[in-house]
Parts: structure tokens; sequence; C-alpha cells
């Protein structure tokens, strides 16, 4: 009797047990329903790889996007298809009138491949689906999407692509008062209508040069010598502007040797003479003589390791937030060592010197109307952040004037255009030929400009300095 009394128990145990567990797995099963009603749906529903949506999308015409001067740069048509047994269908097409230009801008919106760039980050509003729609069971009466008005100026975007012409690297142009993105252009580049993107695009994903990636927001580079705009910043806050460093063309640190390029000798210089020739034995001397602290606090003041608060994806770039010895010191202040920059940093790096030491936040939506041509959305210029008083970056601007009119940047002059410019040469991380920048503004045209050439070899004031005049002399005879 006790055995069976026992054995009663036990099998009440299992029971229980099994209940708790099948219990346990029913609230796990409502507790991911419910998270991924709540969190998961919409990011599924919008993914450019969902194929659903595109049955979807072919009952709204998806809106044209313009250039800030209403240049329809792309916009899309709805084609009869047939195929056998099959009734006759309309399949909208998405067009890109000028092929190249924009890809790294607009991107491309393929039924195969999916979308990227603005026109995925942008999807929902291309369509006219407001945050309550649901592109799975999507029923709206209205049968266009929104249009959306870019700041990027078409025929400043025109010049630039022709100018880059084959060479491999990054170009951008903003108002560095503003923020407005003018140009973006980057190299090498593809064709993003579907016919052509269905065609190439074995080669694209193939080649070792990677033209899927747009090289302003997410190539990261070392910034070279135009980083030096950053390291002076230190240098003049803690008044050693006028302090005299004997250039005998090399700086040795410990067991280090770092070298002016081209073998440069400048002798006794201080901050101007060193900033106008561009002596990385000085910076380097001042940038192990300002130490760890003033390093990583200016690099972070630029917004590096930071977000950028852009409509893009961008990646951030990168600056060592570890300890830094006095080595690692002196190559950082020259945009050498363990850090790496995009192009639109380094555009917002030149825009704080431009706009009296505030960074504007950058953008490239100017406004958003609906099919009725009633604005519901319009840009509002902002700054990311006060970063140096004004008094520096005047001084800085005048230095830049100076490589301009005397320096390294000279090869940028344009008579009667006040130009204010710093090249840069910075080692390939690759160990190929260097990479050759260019960074300047015209504060009279509201513009600043940061300019790329990858593996060129050289430095940035024969190389690119000369391209970027070209491009400007274009651009400013009917400006």
């Amino acid at each position: 009797m006790k055995n069976l009394f026992d054995s009663k128990i036990s099998i009440n145990k299992r029971i229980i047990n099994v209940l708790v567990i099948v219990s346990f797995l029913f609230l796990v099963l409502v507790g991911y329903i419910t998270y991924f009603e709540f969190a998961m749906s919409e990011k599924i529903k919008l993914n450019p790889y969902n194929r659903r949506q595109f049955a979807a999308e072919d009952k709204v015409l998806r809106g044209k996007i313009y250039d800030r001067n209403g240049i329809v740069i792309a916009n899309s048509v709805f084609e009869e298809k047939t195929s056998t047994n099959s009734p006759i269908e309309k399949v909208q097409t998405r067009n890109y009138p000028f092929g190249n230009l924009y890809c790294h801008v607009i991107g491309y919106c393929s039924r195969v491949y999916g979308k990227n760039q603005i026109e995925m980050q942008y999807n929902k509003a291309l369509l006219g689906i407001n945050d309550i729609a649901s592109l799975l069971n999507l029923d709206l009466s209205h049968k266009e999407g929104n249009d959306i008005v870019l700041t990027i100026d078409h025929r400043l975007q025109t010049i630039v692509s022709k100018h880059m012409k084959d060479r491999r690297g990054a170009f951008v142009a903003l108002n560095p008062k503003t923020g407005e993105i003018l140009a973006m252009c980057s190299k090498p580049d593809f064709d993003p209508n579907s016919d052509k993107l269905y065609k190439n695009w074995q080669n694209i994903i193939d080649n070792e040069d990677s033209p899927l990636i747009n090289r302003v927001t997410s190539g990261l580079y070392p910034a070279g010598s135009i980083y030096k705009i950053v390291t002076s910043v230190p240098i003049l806050e803690n008044n050693l502007e006028d302090e005299i460093f004997d250039d005998t063309g090399s700086f040795k640190i410990n067991n280090t040797v770092i070298k002016n390029f081209g073998g440069g000798v400048y002798g006794k210089i201080s901050l101007d003479s060193a900033f106008t020739f561009s002596s990385n034995a000085y910076f380097c001397y001042m940038g192990s003589k300002l130490g760890e602290n003033s390093i990583k606090q200016i690099a972070e003041r630029f917004l590096f390791n930071k977000s950028l608060d852009f409509e893009l994806p961008y990646n951030k770039s990168i600056f060592p937030t570890g300890k830094i010895y006095s080595e690692q010191s002196a190559m950082l202040s020259i945009g050498q060592g363990d850090m790496l920059s995009s192009p639109l940093q380094m555009a917002l790096v030149t825009s704080v010197i431009a706009n009296d030491g505030k960074m504007p936040r950058p953008y490239m939506i100017k406004y958003i109307k609906n099919p009725n041509g009633i604005t519901i959305f319009e840009q509002r210029p902002s700054i990311l952040g006060s970063v140096i008083s004004t008094q520096v970056a005047e001084r800085i601007k005048y230095m830049m004037f100076k490589s301009v009119e005397s320096g390294t940047s000279r090869r940028c002059a344009i008579p009667k255009v006040k130009i204010a410019g710093k090249t840069g040469t910075a080692e390939n991380e690759k160990k190929g030929k260097e990479h050759t920048w260019f960074a300047c503004f015209l504060p009279d045209k509201d513009i600043a400009i940061t300019m790329i050439s990858e593996n060129t070899g050289g430095c940035g004031g024969v190389v690119v300095a000369p391209i970027v005049r070209e491009i400007l002399e274009e651009y400013l005879k009917n400006t």
C-alpha cells in the first residue's frame, strides 16, 4: 500500500513538472510573439529584401527625387508585364536618368537586390506610408508616394564626377554654416538602373575596389596632414604657437623617427610656418609635448568615435581610446597611427574652422512634399556642437589662407578667390602608395570641400589640390 501511495505521489510530481515546463514554454512563446509584434515586425516588413514589399509597392507610384533646383534624379513608371497563362500586370520600374552619377547618394531600388542609401532609408516616405500603415496588408487610397528634394546641386555633382574621372576616391562638398551636402561623389561607381544592375551585379560584387561602398561616409582612412588642423587647436589653446622648433627634417622619439614629406628641412619655425609648409617634425614634437590627454580630448571634441547624426549609413571615425604612449601621440598628431577618418568627418572638421568654431549637423534631405505639393517635412539646420572658440577658428583660418597663398596648397589658388586650404598625405594602411587629401573652404561662397585620392602616391598639394581647383573654377563660372 505504501509503495502504491509513493508511486501516485511520484506520478503527480511528474505531471506538475510537465505542466510547469509547458506553462513556461507557453509564456516564452507569448513573450516572443509580443516582442516580435511590437519590436521586430515593422523592421522585417520594411526590410529591403522583403519580396512582399514589391507587391504592395506596385499599388503606389514611388515618389520622385529631385536635386535642390528641381531636377529629377530618380522617378518611377508602371510597365505592363505578361507571362504564360497569366493576365497582364503592371510592374513598377525605378529610373535613374543620370546613371552612375547618384548611385552612392540615392542608391538603388531593385526587385532582385533590394534597396540602399536614400531609397532604403526613406522607403516609407517615398511610398507615402505613415507609421501606422502596414506594408503586409497595404490598402492605401492614394496612388502616389511622396517626393523628396535633396540639398545636392546637380551641376556641382556633374562637375565633380567629370573631374574625378576613374580615380578611386571620394569627394564631398557642403555648406559649412548649414550642413547642407552640396555634392557627394565616390569612385568607383556603378549604374543603379535595374537592367544594368542585373547585368553587372556579379562584376560589381567581385570588384576588389568595392564600388558598392560610399567612400564619403563609409570609407575610413588615415587622415594624414589635414589632421594638423585638429592638432593646431590645443597648440593655440595652450599658447604654444610662438614656441620655436628647430626643424632638421625629422623628429626622433625613443626608437621612432618621423621624417618630413619629400625630405623638407624648414629650420627654426613656429606654428604658422609649420602649418604653411606642413612640417611633420614640428607637429610630432608638439603632439608628444601636449601628451595623451590633450590628443584624446581634441579628437573627441571633433566627434571622433561619436555619432554624426546623418541620414545615410556611415562608419564612425576612429581614434584610440586606450593608453597612448609618447610615440603614438606624435604619430596621431599628423593623422597617422591607429586613427581612421571618413572624408565626411574631415569635411566637418574643415567646416568648424569656416563656421567660427561650430560643427554643423550634415544633412541631405531638404524637404519632403506629398502628391498635392504640400510640404510635410522640412529640414532645419542645426549644430552638432561648439567645438572651438571663434578666436582659435580665426587663427587656423588665417593659416589655411597662407597655405594656399604660399604653402603646400598653392596649386589650388584661383585669382581673386579667397580659399583656405590644407593638404594631406597619408601612409597606406595596406602598405601601397600613399593616399592624398585636400580640404578647403571658400568663405565668400559658403562651401567646404574634402577630397581623397586613394593609392596615388605623391602629396595632396600636387595630386588633389589641382583637381579641386579645376572643379571650383568650373563651378564658380555661373555662381
